[in-house]
């Protein structure tokens, strides 16, 4: 699903919703490698440090960076992000695009730090 009529309604007259950008195709062949090479990354950084600090809670940060770094992947290879702000397009509005963009990888890259404060 890739929406492509929400590009012609302007911004702040589109629904202020969710909308999945899941697709099959990007799991696919080169797209595929560099989503497993990312959440191996994730889960060596759990793994590590659930065996340093010797805690059962790094599987709760292993999941819930997993998901964010699913949600970034699928906006960054879509080129269109979706949260309860709204619908930004990569070519339409690219501040608003990467800016939700950036702060999907800071919240993943909290999570990956915060497995090792605890």
């Amino acid at each position: 699903m890739t929406y492509p009529h929400l590009k012609d309604i302007p911004v702040k007259e589109r629904p202020r919703k969710l909308m999945p950008a899941y697709s099959k195709e990007y799991f696919r062949e080169g797209y595929l490698w560099t989503f497993l090479v990312g959440l191996l990354l994730i889960v060596a950084n759990g793994t590590f440090a659930g065996v340093v600090h010797k805690s059962w809670w790094v599987l709760l940060w292993i999941t819930i960076s997993s998901a964010g770094y699913l949600g970034l992947f699928v906006d960054l290879c879509s080129g269109r992000t979706s949260s309860s702000v709204g619908t930004y397009f990569r070519e339409t509005e690219p501040v608003r695009y990467w800016i939700d963009c950036v702060i999907q990888a800071l919240f993943i890259l909290a999570f990956c730090g915060a497995v090792w404060v605890v």
